[in-house]
């Protein structure tokens, strides 16, 4: 994955396509969370798995460590390693059900040391991780994973009361946490009400014998803000951190998103009324039409649900060198929308530029806003396409460079 760095407000150059990740905003999101569980008397624990959620989870959990973010979740191995040789020091809870390490593996001095920690998901993991610790001569730091709901793995209310139970014979390991996953969080109050009362029910049958250093957590961005109680003693946020899935909170107070995806426009071209618009003709023009292709397409990660159904913003042409306006911060800002017509293609989308006479070949081309309320804003375009904003980001593809902006 390429990446850039840029001072905030300059005008990236060169490039087909980049995504323009606002570093201050991040910050200032991470701040914003920080304060929220703090106020609550509960901590963060950021979770950056899948390359935070393909914005580059080295760079912004180092911004995050230098903030006091205490905690770090990923789901494999290799992402734990990769933020241990970035020099991340707060401790590290892997997702993946971990069921074996060498004394020789890179990550067994971490093990030893508590700051790798493991999701525990079933009485034989249990052994499983019990046998590494004693290979190690070291207590393995698990947290018990309660399903109570998800149906995704974890222990159901009987088997957690077993392996509860069984702890006192495996000295190997160490309960360092009790959690829970919320399957319905954004968008059933009612289930996700019923999950924690059953997590909660649990932990009052359970915590006497878990002991007084076990914590628990539930929450993800989205029952974060639906509920204060689901924070608990930690809360586990990854959406929100990227300022998504914060619809349930106040428009004057919640993050804001860092996300913003350009490209440009590559060829321009006139078409008479009644042309068919790209593969299958699955748009005919209404009008003589000014079109215009941006090299980018469903192979850098854009929808070809959003075929016909979405529009990006256009930038005015840039000026002449010398001539910059000094009084603008962005010079990306868009002076119009375009619909995207026609299929999306590999490499090719398709815009009708119509209505905008001014556009030039080389205009920057905004394909996901960082204005939560621009038509083309990550959760507009991730309920055309029948998506989520978790995947929308996850698409995006590692040949689309990360520009990083300081704030």
């Amino acid at each position: 994955m390429t990446t850039s760095v840029s001072p905030a407000g300059e005008r990236l150059l060169s490039g087909r396509t980049w995504l323009r990740i606002d570093l201050g905003r991040f910050e200032a999101n991470a701040a914003w969370w920080i304060r929220r569980l703090s106020a609550v008397g509960s901590n963060l624990c950021a979770v950056v798995k899948s390359n935070a959620y393909g914005l580059g989870a080295v760079p912004l959990s180092q911004r995050m460590a230098k903030l006091g973010v205490p905690m770090f979740a990923v789901y494999t191995p290799g992402e734990s390693r990769e933020l241990i040789d970035a020099g991340i020091t707060q401790p590290i809870l892997i997702f993946t059900p971990m069921r074996d390490l060498q004394v020789s593996d890179a990550l067994a001095a971490h093990v030893r040391s508590g700051q790798v920690q493991f999701a525990l998901h079933d009485a034989v993991q249990l052994d499983q991780l019990n046998a590494v610790g004693k290979r190690l001569n070291c207590r393995v730091t698990a947290h018990l994973y309660h399903d109570t709901g998800m149906s995704r793995g974890g222990f159901d209310d009987a088997a957690l009361a077993e392996v509860v139970a069984r702890l006192a014979q495996t000295p190997n390991v160490r309960v360092g946490a009790l959690y829970t996953h919320f399957a319905c969080a954004d968008c059933d109050a009612d289930v996700t009400a019923s999950q924690f009362a059953r997590f909660d029910a649990a932990w009052a049958r359970h915590n006497d014998t878990l002991g007084p250093n076990v914590i628990r957590h539930a929450a993800n961005t989205y029952a974060a803000t639906r509920d204060s109680r689901y924070v608990a003693d930690m809360a586990r946020v990854g959406l929100g951190l990227w300022g998504y899935g914060t619809e349930l909170l106040p428009n004057d107070d919640r993050p804001l998103p860092i996300a913003r995806w350009m490209t440009r426009i590559a060829q321009i071209q006139r078409l008479p009324k009644g042309a068919g618009v790209g593969y299958e003709h699955t748009r005919h023009l209404k009008r003589d039409s000014t079109l215009g292709i941006a090299p980018v397409g469903y192979s850098s990660g854009y929808p070809i649900t959003l075929s016909n159904n979405a529009v990006v913003g256009v930038a005015p042409p840039p000026p002449p060198p010398g001539n910059a306006d000094p009084q603008s911060t962005d010079p990306d800002k868009p002076a119009g929308y375009a619909p995207v017509i026609g299929k999306v293609n590999m490499e090719q989308l398709i815009l009708d530029l119509t209505d905008l006479p001014w556009a030039r070949i080389g205009c920057h081309v905004e394909l996901i806003s960082d204005d939560p309320h621009s038509p083309c804003a990550m959760e507009t375009l991730a309920k055309q396409a029948q998506s989520s904003c978790y995947e929308m980001l996850c698409r995006i593809h590692p040949s689309v460079t990360r520009h990083y902006v300081a704030g």
